[in-house]
């Protein structure tokens, strides 16, 4: 039990000098301080007894106001008088240890310190965050923290990072949080929680990122900087073989912002890359791995691999009025007939080479791979059709 003070002076009654002794318990939570147990020894300095045939009104009062009182009866041959008050509770700034209060009495109300107080909830310090990771619709951050403040040690303090969608922390975003650490690597990404306006991430956008510390009664936030989304991830590669090796290839991927220009580029091997567009063509001779990926400033997207074996249709040519134009059918004299020739086979370098074969149902393109598409696969060995 505390001592809130000690020989104030209160008054007097008749010839009487009275002061008066206040002790109790203090205890606090946040801004909220709170006196219990409040014991109060009311007495005369000068000796002797005092009387009243009516009851006194004494009381505390806080310096918000609020106030707590009893009515205290006199009786002869007192001395003193012993008294308890209701318990009182008080609005006080954080920060602060001590206050004014007033003993309130019939003569008045009289001003005493009252030290002593424990001190209140003090916000998180040193909360700092940085980049750790960026993926297209995604980010990883490195958030810590000093100090928690006070309380220092209340469980369900947590540390957090987000994703802004503007330079002050809130909405719209999104955020994850560690909970009772000081350290922690944390995720942001589309299914992490949102404020009351949600954000979405996609790829290849600049956002703004922060952390935020709650140490259950106060709380700091920083926003510290900006930073690009990697590219929107590929999703399919389309292949549409034309024959004679030329395939033409088209990159799928989601949808994008602009914050950057995105580079797509091909290897054959992952080592050399070079640049190419979203639809690009390449004349292949054999069964060949191609190795995708798009780029900006904050990195590639995971490898798209895609194997193609490309149809090496044959065709043949011929002048009509000037102008060279693909043989679709051939006819020869067989017995003085004329015959439809099928397929035509010439020396190439001493061996035989498929140089034409009927195109039973002209394409532009390789076909959707069902029952009359005249699919040709050839080689040096000969040739089959599809």
């Amino acid at each position: 039990m505390a001592t809130f003070v000690s020989g104030l002076y209160v008054g007097t009654f008749g010839s009487r000098t009275l002061n008066i002794n206040v002790s109790g318990n203090i205890s606090r939570n946040g801004t909220t301080v709170t006196l219990t147990s409040i014991s109060c020894y009311l007495y005369s300095t000068n000796g002797g007894t005092w009387w009243a045939a009516d009851p006194r009104t004494w009381g505390l009062r806080a310096p918000g106001g609020e106030a707590v009182s009893t009515s205290v009866p006199y009786s002869p041959s007192a001395g003193s008088r012993t008294f308890s008050l209701p318990n009182l509770s008080f609005y006080l700034d954080n920060l602060a240890t001590s206050c004014t209060m007033y003993v309130t009495g019939p003569d008045g109300n009289f001003a005493f310190t009252l030290w002593g107080i424990p001190q209140g909830a003090i916000a998180p310090l040193g909360l700092n965050v940085s980049i750790s990771s960026v993926a297209d619709t995604s980010a990883s951050f490195s958030v810590s923290l000093s100090s928690y403040g006070t309380p220092s040690a209340a469980n369900g303090r947590y540390i957090e990072a987000a994703i802004l969608g503007s330079s002050i922390y809130g909405n719209p975003y999104r955020y994850n949080t560690a909970k009772n650490t000081a350290s922690s690597t944390i995720t942001v990404s589309n299914t992490s929680s949102a404020g009351a306006t949600a954000l979405t991430i996609v790829g290849n956008t600049q956002y703004h990122y922060g952390a935020y510390a709650n140490n259950t009664s106060m709380s700091i936030s920083t926003v510290k900087g900006t930073f690009i989304t990697r590219p929107a991830y590929i999703t399919s590669i389309t292949a549409n073989d034309v024959g004679q090796g030329e395939v033409y290839f088209t990159v799928n991927h989601a949808t994008e912002g602009s914050a950057e220009a995105v580079t797509t580029e091909l290897s054959y091997d992952q080592d050399a890359w070079q640049t190419v567009s979203d639809e690009f063509h390449l004349t292949l001779s054999e069964q060949t791995t191609l190795y995708v990926r798009r780029t900006n400033s904050s990195g590639s997207t995971p490898v798209f691999s895609i194997s193609v074996t490309p149809s090496t249709r044959v065709k043949l040519y011929g002048s009509v009025n000037s102008q060279s134009k693909e043989i679709h059918k051939l006819y020869g004299s067989v017995n003085g007939q004329s015959v439809r020739i099928r397929k035509l086979y010439a020396s190439v370098n001493g061996r035989s080479k498929l140089i034409f074969v009927e195109n039973i149902d002209p394409w532009s393109s390789r076909g959707s791979g069902t029952a009359g598409d005249p699919y040709v696969i050839s080689s040096d060995y000969g040739d089959t059709i599809l």
